[in-house]
């Protein structure tokens, strides 16, 4: 099972190359600047660390119960790091959603 999940991300890596390719020879440069990948990685795996360790913590016994104690923590972490980051669109979206 293992063999068939890397096959497919290796293959979406392959064609999302491709296709990155052929919209920077039609369209010109397209991507996001390194250092706002980065703010948001950061973010992520700063929000993924909190989860796995309430994961850890609590087990897997109810996994409708485990979802909503690992991801509602997750999306706290994740935006407050990427506030904490300067990640503009974060920002954007907290001002809509406190409106």
């Amino acid at each position: 099972m293992a063999g068939l999940t890397a096959s497919a991300g290796i293959a979406g890596w392959v064609e999302f190359t491709l296709l990155r390719r052929t919209l920077n020879r039609r369209i010109g440069a397209t991507g996001l600047p390194l250092g706002f990948v980065a703010r948001l990685w950061l973010a992520a795996g700063a929000a993924a660390a909190a989860g796995w360790g309430i994961k850890l913590a609590i087990g897997t016994r109810r996994p409708v119960l485990g979802a909503a104690l690992i991801l509602t923590p997750y999306v706290a972490v994740y935006f407050a790091a990427a506030v904490l980051l300067k990640v503009e669109e974060v920002r954007g979206a907290l001002a809509r959603w406190k409106r």
